[in-house]
């Protein structure tokens, strides 16, 4: 049955600004482009099988479990999994529990597509579980592809993997503050600023000498969430050349 718009709007809610879709051209060396029509399609069949779980669901959403498992182990395309790790984290009615989202999110972590793997990136962020759910280092290869979508979905989920994360993924961060691409340093503040409870001011207001605008306007953002008076005067000198 095709998906109504009622149905979008019960179970699709719109995306947080890190969850934005991925791009219809993220695929991974060698394979196609996702295919806008897979998309919707898989979007019919995910949203129908939730419906009937959510229909016949009680209050404890483990019981849905096997049934999403199964669901879940006959997944075929990059856009059904896409659209099945939404299940964990793009609804306003939920059929999926947390626990299961993360673990089926980070075994798609090893899946070929790399518009998959961000996606699931992007939802161990969200479920602020990158920290404790894969290694580290599946993390940072995903951020190492030196794809866009890619490494936006892995700088979310280093941001948000919490107290787990830290040790792990602060100093990477850190030195992703000197990284070659303007678009990256501009992007890193935010997440090293969350993930390190607002510590390491001191080598974001480095940036702010940077030969590009974009990390310089992103550095005066985070500054404006620091202690220190020194590193507020610098920003509004910046702002006054």
């Amino acid at each position: 049955m095709p998906m109504t718009a009622p149905m979008r709007r019960i179970f699709m809610r719109p995306a947080l600004p890190m969850l934005t879709a991925v791009s219809l051209a993220a695929a991974s060396p060698g394979s196609d482009a996702l295919d806008p029509d897979a998309l919707e399609a898989a979007a019919e069949r995910v949203i129908s099988f939730e419906k009937g779980l959510v229909q016949g669901q009680g209050e404890d959403l483990k019981a849905n479990r096997p049934a999403i498992r199964e669901f879940y182990a006959n997944l075929e395309t990059p856009e059904e999994k896409i659209e099945f790790i939404g299940m964990g984290v793009d609804r306003y009615v939920r059929a999926m529990d947390s626990e299961l989202a993360t673990e089926l999110a980070a075994r798609l972590l090893d899946d070929p597509h790399l518009a998959v793997r961000a996606k699931a990136a992007k939802a161990l962020g969200y479920l602020r579980t990158a920290g404790t759910a894969v290694p580290p280092g599946k993390i940072i290869a995903l951020f190492e592809t030196g794809e866009p979508e890619a490494q936006d979905a892995a700088l979310y989920a280093m941001g948000f993997s919490g107290d787990a994360g830290r040790e792990a993924f602060g100093p990477y961060l850190l030195k992703c503050l000197d990284h070659p691409e303007a678009r990256i340093r501009a992007k890193v503040p935010f997440p090293l600023v969350k993930l390190t409870r607002k510590r390491h001011f001191g080598a974001i207001a480095e940036l702010l000498d940077d030969p590009h605008p974009e990390p310089r306007a992103a550095a005066v953002q985070m500054l404006g969430r620091a202690p220190a008076e020194e590193f507020a005067q610098r920003a509004a000198a910046l702002l006054t050349d």
